[in-house]
């Protein structure tokens, strides 16, 4: 596993590592497994599917060291979550994938390793907090950039809202922020 960034990125990482290491060996050699690389994001996470690459922003990195492992699960466990859905369109069984139910199954495992790290009730709140505001569809995308791209991406989701409904629920419960970017 690659880990990319600056030395308190780095530092901060390696100690989320060795707390899933140091908890449950098993779930530590299931993180090193499904992610390939994580690297600081100043701006939030993305999610790749295929050779998962962990953009992970400040806000996480520089949390509480338990908080992080869970998100690094978290992300492992959905990583893991895509490609069995992966799989199985490859091999002829043919399934949607559901971003809600997987957002669900992602948090339980949270929960869980939450629990076995003894973290403090105050970090399982916060997360709790999180996971009640993405179950109860209180999903609000945060859109980023000049005038111009915000307005293309209202109307895009406006027709994938009118043509498409479950399209449109899909990218909004798994979307919380889309950040233009110039190609420069």
């Amino acid at each position: 596993m690659e880990i990319i960034g600056d030395k308190e990125f780095i530092r901060n990482t390696k100690k989320a590592l060795k707390l899933i290491e140091e908890t449950d060996r098993e779930k530590y050699e299931f993180v090193v497994s499904r992610i390939y690389k994580i690297q600081k994001n100043n701006i939030t996470f993305l999610y790749p599917y295929t050779n998962t690459i962990y953009f992970v922003g400040n806000d996480i990195s520089k949390a509480d060291t338990c908080l992080y492992a869970s998100c690094l699960l978290r992300e492992a466990y959905h990583a893991y979550l895509v490609s069995v859905n992966y799989k199985k369109n490859q091999s002829g069984d043919y399934c949607c994938y559901d971003g809600k139910a997987s957002m669900i199954e992602t948090y339980q495992f949270q929960f869980e390793m939450l629990n076995k790290m003894n973290a403090p009730k105050e970090i399982i709140d916060f997360v709790r907090n999180e996971y009640n505001d993405k179950v109860e569809d209180k999903h609000k995308i945060k859109i980023i950039g000049t005038r111009e791209f915000v307005s293309k991406v209202k109307d895009a989701l406006l027709i994938l809202k009118e043509r498409d409904y479950m399209s449109y629920k899909v990218v909004i419960q798994n979307i919380g922020k889309i950040i233009y970017y110039p190609s420069s």
